[in-house]
């Protein structure tokens, strides 16, 4: 009868340790998940995503034509004073979408910062500048809740 009782008290402290481990690994996999996005968001901090960027078909003259086109728009059109050497550029997606939209890595956070402040000067530059759109790089989950905000914006149009 004794070891009835002691039985049932040892089942159940195992069971309420059960459920304290279970809620301390939840607690710990939010932890990792809020510490990965954050990670990825202070990765992507220096990068803008350009769309609508013209395109050379021939490979050896992509490379060199995205940075000229870069360059121009940021140095001339925007009056923001970028080299060269500033610059990650590179194209994402596959090769057969036409206009793949452009990464742009920036060594510095305040030089992407000052592009993002001068885009208004888009509006009023020559025609092949105007339909050029720059974004912040966005993580999955901003991009998701950017999606949500906007769909709910335009049900309460």
């Amino acid at each position: 009868m004794g070891y009835n009782i002691v039985s049932k008290e040892v089942s159940s402290q195992f069971e309420r340790v059960s459920k304290d481990v279970s809620s301390v690994q939840l607690v710990l996999d939010d932890t990792r998940k809020k510490a990965s996005e954050e990670s990825e968001r202070e990765s992507r901090s220096h990068n803008v995503i350009m769309y609508r960027v013209p395109e050379s078909d021939i490979k050896e003259e992509r490379i060199k034509e995205d940075k000229i086109f870069c360059l121009e728009l940021f140095n001339t059109i925007l009056g923001v004073d970028v080299q060269e050497s500033e610059l990650i550029i590179f194209r994402l997606g596959k090769r057969d979408v036409d206009n793949r939209p452009l990464m742009i890595k920036f060594r510095e956070k305040s030089l992407k910062n000052r592009v993002m402040e001068n885009l208004y000067k888009l509006r009023n530059s020559e025609q092949r500048f105007k339909n050029i759109s720059i974004t912040h790089d966005l993580t999955i989950c901003e991009r998701a809740e950017l999606k949500t905000l906007l769909e709910d914006a335009k049900k309460t149009k």
